[in-house]
């Protein structure tokens, strides 16, 4: 449980994952997260029009930025969900990854060896056992 907590901690204060969720939010930032549907019928019940309003995530974080919102519950709603999608992708990722690096860097550490040196060609008249 203390290897998890540390573990998010060096993830969540990482310049490089604020960096990585601030791309992604503003990637993802078109899709969108809340769709309306309006449907107007006659008195017999036949539909006469129907218009879907779909209303995407920068939209709200817009919306959410202004003073005295009139719809500010749901676009809070829209705004949380795709915050917090955001953040368990990103968090997820970099757990991940960070968990591979230090794992490759105490390899290296108990060979002895360059990660990159396995990687580059030898030179001009090295051996080539």
């Amino acid at each position: 449980m203390a290897s998890f907590i540390l573990r998010c901690r060096m993830v969540f204060f990482s310049w490089r994952f604020l960096l990585n969720l601030l791309l992604v939010l503003v990637i993802t930032s078109w899709i969108p997260l809340l769709a309306q549907t309006y449907t107007l019928k006659d008195s017999n019940g036949v539909v006469l029009q129907e218009q879907t309003v779909k209303v995407r995530a920068w939209t709200s974080w817009h919306k959410m930025m202004k003073p005295g919102a009139p719809d500010f519950k749901s676009h809070l709603y829209a705004v949380s969900t795709h915050f917090g999608v955001c953040l368990l992708i990103s968090f997820s990722v970099w757990s991940v990854t960070r968990r591979q690096l230090q794992k490759k860097m105490l390899r290296t550490e108990h060979t002895g060896d360059d990660p990159d040196s396995s990687n580059t060609p030898p030179e001009k008249g090295e051996d080539h056992d």
